[in-house]
């Protein structure tokens, strides 16, 4: 797509009657990107130097002046030079300096194909440093608030923003249809899931006779690693692994009616074959599409596995 809009432009000043506009818009884009990015002392001066009337003048008359883009073009990555981090100003600077250059040789030959050839890659080059430019603002920005996000201010934002959005929670069953709808589905089952898992946990060995067979029922529990070792009665649980596995892992299900529904329902969305959709996935959940996406590729990756090994 990239490519075929590019050659667009080039083809629209290659015609007997070449047209200029799409160029003239996009040297306006990178005027106004530019002014978005830089602080207001110097937006006079950037609207000073990318003057589109005489630049528009200049294509029509077709006298190709490679020395008034080039002043644009250097103008351009100048600014874009002090905006970014000093960190990469050297090797931005050898960038910008080696695209010169060749724009200086294209502009030698003194030939329409070769002024043409010159425009797009300047134009194209330095609207792809903006870019990057944005994107490097985006990541500062998020790391300079990512304290706030994680702590208690940024789980407040997101109930008061779920609340606007939504509206009271004495208005959930109309609000949330999604959510109602989704932990309705599972609560039939509910009771009889967890009855049928009591019943496999207290037909385990005990703690210390479980350990004889390799299978420590705490670790069964909650979802910790266990070191297998090939004497299988010296089977014990890894503490390092353990520490570190119960500093990331949700508390074991005691069976609270909406923490059983909830546990149950996100094991009903993430078993789905069907991928997860934005549009059918409960209101409470949207934020985490792509966490619930990921695990349910990971299941379904488990599954494939499984019933490709021989019995």
């Amino acid at each position: 797509m990239e490519k075929a809009f590019w050659d667009g432009v080039a083809e629209s000043m290659k015609q007997d009657n070449p047209t200029y506009g799409r160029v003239v818009e996009l040297m306006k884009e990178v005027r106004e990107e530019l002014c978005n990015m830089v602080p207001q002392s110097w937006k006079q001066e950037i609207l000073e130097a990318f003057d589109l009337d005489i630049l528009a003048e200049m294509l029509i008359s077709g006298s190709h002046d490679m020395v008034y883009l080039g002043k644009i073009l250097e103008y351009a990555l100048v600014t874009l030079q002090k905006l970014s981090a000093s960190a990469t100003e050297e090797e931005i600077k050898k960038t910008h300096n080696k695209l010169l250059n060749e724009l200086g040789e294209i502009a030698q030959a003194a030939e329409k194909s070769k002024f043409i050839l010159a425009i797009i890659k300047g134009l194209r080059f330095v609207l792809e440093q903006i870019q990057e430019l944005k994107r490097e603002i985006s990541k500062a920005r998020i790391r300079k608030i990512e304290p706030l996000i994680k702590g208690p201010a940024g789980l407040e934002y997101l109930r008061k923003a779920f609340a606007n959005h939504y509206g009271s929670p004495s208005d959930a069953l109309i609000s949330l249809s999604l959510t109602v709808q989704w932990l309705s589905s599972v609560k039939p089952s509910g009771e009889l899931e967890w009855e049928e898992h009591t019943d496999s946990l207290s037909s385990l060995p005990n703690r210390h006779a479980s350990s004889s067979q390799g299978l420590p029922s705490a670790t069964l529990k909650t979802g910790g690693s266990i070191l297998m070792p090939s004497n299988r009665s010296q089977a014990v649980s890894s503490p390092s692994t353990s520490t570190t596995a119960a500093g990331n892992q949700q508390p074991e299900c005691k069976g609270e009616r909406l923490d059983l529904l909830v546990r149950l329902g996100l094991l009903k969305l993430a078993s789905g074959i069907e991928g997860l959709k934005l549009e059918t996935l409960p209101e409470t959940l949207k934020l985490n599409l792509s966490r619930l996406r990921a695990v349910q590729a990971q299941l379904q990756k488990i599954t494939v596995i499984f019933f490709s090994l021989p019995f």
